[in-house]
């Protein structure tokens, strides 16, 4: 950006010229040069690039609004700066053609945890998982659990279940009842991916422990 002075071609002008403009700023004559605009791609490949982009983010952001899953990342060994970019290295290669997929995690690993069945009936969500008896996970423990609609707007939702006590046949049968929003979702895609992953409810060093993530589509 230049300040037009004494300038017999300029002084009076106006509008653009070539790649610069002119215009009155604070009562002096500014010559400055347009902004870049960048063209969008519409190949596939930046198409699917900006998709798969767009995917990474709402996992990441999901998990990082909850403040427990947060401390998990900010721990975990992933090159990042920040637990938000770890989850975004983390997720970013799981997505497939712009779509988040059962490889994707909620959290960094850890316990081993199977969802052995998911079902919803009735406006409730019905989880049956195993995770093995374990010193690391210290009980009440938290269960997240994640829903995704692709075809709803690429929607996730966010569910939470405090789990007091260790089943002594490490086996867990969990039923959730769905809201208005949720229950929305489904009429357009009965077909979302969930995640679940158990967080304890202690820390060692700082780090709380966690469970892998277990992921079905229904």
């Amino acid at each position: 950006m230049a300040i037009i002075k004494n300038s017999i071609v300029l002084q009076n002008a106006t509008g653009t010229l070539g790649e610069f403009f002119v215009k009155n700023f604070r009562g002096q004559k500014i010559l400055a040069r347009k902004p870049f605009q960048r063209k969008k791609s519409h190949s596939k490949a930046a198409v699917n690039g900006r998709n798969n982009f767009a995917a990474t983010v709402l996992i990441s952001k999901t998990i990082n609004k909850q403040p427990v899953l947060k401390e998990v990342w900010k721990f975990a060994n992933v090159e990042a700066s920040s637990p938000y970019q770890k989850m975004m290295a983390y997720n970013a290669k799981r997505v497939d053609n712009g779509i988040l997929t059962t490889s994707n995690v909620i959290t960094p690993g850890g316990i081993p945890i199977t969802l052995n069945s998911a079902s919803i009936q009735d406006n409730f969500l019905n989880l049956d998982f195993t995770l093995p008896a374990n010193d690391y996970i210290i009980f009440p423990a938290h269960l997240y659990v994640f829903l995704y609609f692709n075809e709803y707007n690429s929607s996730m939702f966010v569910l939470n279940y405090k789990m007091f006590e260790p089943s002594p046949v490490e086996n867990y049968t969990i039923n959730f009842g769905l809201d208005d929003n949720i229950m929305k979702a489904l009429k357009k895609d009965a077909r979302p991916v969930i995640y679940i992953a158990a967080i304890g409810s202690v820390s060692n060093k700082n780090v709380e422990y966690c469970s892998e993530t277990a992921a079905v589509q229904l």
